[in-house]
């Protein structure tokens, strides 16, 4: 229910949704189970405002219901997260694969606050109108939208006086898809990235064109120098994934259990830096504060333990061994990071090791440093 509602008009109309033992007292809340994914619908009916919020009662009992849920599950309200105030709880569940919302009657997917969001057209009243169908398999969930209206404030009197751009609007986002992973590949995995747009990262620092699709990979341009994160925060995981850098001597870099904001005056965050780094970085020959093939150091203020092969400064833990391929050759890397300790594999053998972290939970980030790169099969085991 939302503030098109009243509850007892409702319960008036049809009497049988006046269940004797509610999922919650006094709100009309559903639990509608398939196969595949379970769907939670609550009540942010506000009586009398049109923003709307959630009591209490709703809370503690969506939080029961995801702390024990083995299914994928989406949770649904009429009003946005930011008046459910959802995003904590939601971001939290590994359960949770999605929220879906009205309100705004605008057909719009992104993640919010670590929670992939979407935002329903309405069924006839202005913005975007048409309606949504949901299919799902064990794989993943395909919402397609079906619109065939858009105007705002009100429609034009005759379809000839349309506004041209409300047309192309409609046009362009009739049969648009939202698309979510329901579960992971056979050993767990389930991808970072849908090969077609940036939905689950958020630029933090960079240029709206830093980061770009472009045939199933993401590239950076390396210009600002700055980063890009996932929308979720990780703790204990396993990462894996491919790059390689578009001119010799590419700089670049994964940054694990970061903070969501660069440190004043950096354009880097608090965080644990995975180097991509291409071999022609050591064209004027060898030094000694870095390697090309794969360190993991602290950033601003994090902390770690160097272990294996450590740098002479002392401030790096070392590869064991040079096994980066040279631009334009693909390289694949496997981070694990569990309980603050941190080993890196390069191209299918462990090099570099770090121990006791800290911090040891945050966001996942790609750098942007100077030059081109691009990555590919990004995905991720959470422990």
């Amino acid at each position: 229910m939302g503030n098109h509602d009243r509850r007892a008009p409702f319960l008036a109309a049809f009497p049988e949704r006046a269940a004797a033992a509610p999922l919650v007292p006094e709100r009309l809340v559903s639990l509608i189970e398939t196969p595949h994914a379970d769907f939670i619908l609550l009540d942010s009916c506000l009586e009398g405002p049109v923003n709307g919020g959630l009591d209490d009662a709703q809370r503690a009992w969506l939080r029961t219901v995801l702390s024990g849920r083995g299914k994928p599950v989406f949770v649904g309200a009429h009003h946005p997260l930011a008046e459910t105030g959802l995003a904590t709880l939601l971001a939290a569940s590994p359960a949770c694969k999605g929220y879906v919302f009205g309100h705004n009657h605008t057909w719009r997917q992104q993640a919010t606050d670590g929670v992939q969001t979407l935002c329903l057209p309405s069924t006839g009243h202005w913005g975007d109108i048409g309606y949504v169908l949901v299919r799902l398999s064990a794989d993943e969930a395909a919402f397609t939208l079906k619109q065939h209206d858009c105007y705002t404030p009100r429609p034009a009197a005759t379809p000839e006086q349309a506004k041209p751009e409300w047309a192309e609007r409609v046009k362009r986002n009739d049969g648009s898809q939202w698309r979510v992973p329901l579960k992971g590949d056979e050993n767990g995995f389930v991808p970072l990235f849908n090969g077609r747009d940036l939905t689950g990262w958020v630029p933090c620092n960079v240029a709206p064109d830093t980061f770009f699709v472009r045939d199933g990979m993401i590239v950076t341009t390396g210009e600002p120098i700055g980063t890009m994160r996932t929308a979720k925060m990780y703790e204990n995981f396993i990462i894996d994934f491919e790059w390689r850098h578009m001119k010799s001597g590419g700089n670049s870099g994964l940054f694990i259990w970061s903070d969501a904001l660069p440190v004043a005056g950096s354009p880097f965050s608090r965080g644990i830096e995975v180097q991509v780094l291409d071999p022609g970085f050591n064209v004027k020959g060898k030094n000694e504060w870095y390697s090309t093939h794969g360190d993991i150091f602290a950033v601003n203020g994090a902390r770690l333990t160097v272990a294996g092969r450590i740098s002479p400064n002392g401030q790096r833990s070392f590869p064991s061994e040079e096994r980066t391929r040279p631009s334009p050759e693909w390289n694949h890397y496997r981070v694990a990071a569990i309980n603050g300790d941190i080993s890196l594999s390069v191209n299918g053998k462990e090099v570099t090791i770090a121990r006791a972290a800290a911090p040891r939970k945050g966001y996942l980030m790609l750098e942007s440093e100077g030059s081109e790169c691009h990555f590919r099969n990004l995905r991720i085991k959470e422990l």
